[in-house]
């Protein structure tokens, strides 16, 4: 089986999204939307810095709240555009492991 990276982001932002305090749905298009911005751009330093900032919103917020199924779709999208950009599938798993800590 391909190993997607995207599909552990998608997963960890649902899971963000799932909980029962901040809506942070739309914290979360902006960093797709932000992710996207790098990719266009090449720039992977840029995106680097977005799935770090994803990772510092899920840790400050555990006990978020939202729309789970724009979170699952924008989490998607994030992870796509941060893997154009150049973000090794190593590093995203390392984003997702920090969290599970």
């Amino acid at each position: 089986m391909h190993f997607r990276p995207w599909i552990a982001g998608a997963l960890l932002v649902a899971g963000l999204a799932a909980g029962c305090a901040k809506d942070v749905t739309k914290d979360i298009e902006k960093l797709a939307d932000r992710a996207c911005a790098c990719a266009e751009k090449k720039d992977t330093a840029c995106a680097k810095q977005t799935l770090d900032d994803l990772v510092k919103l899920a840790q400050d917020n555990q006990e978020a709240r939202g729309d789970e199924a724009k979170a699952k779709a924008d989490g998607a999208r994030m992870m796509r555009c941060v893997s154009e950009a150049g973000v090794s599938a190593d590093d995203m798993m390392q984003a997702v492991r920090k969290l599970q800590q």
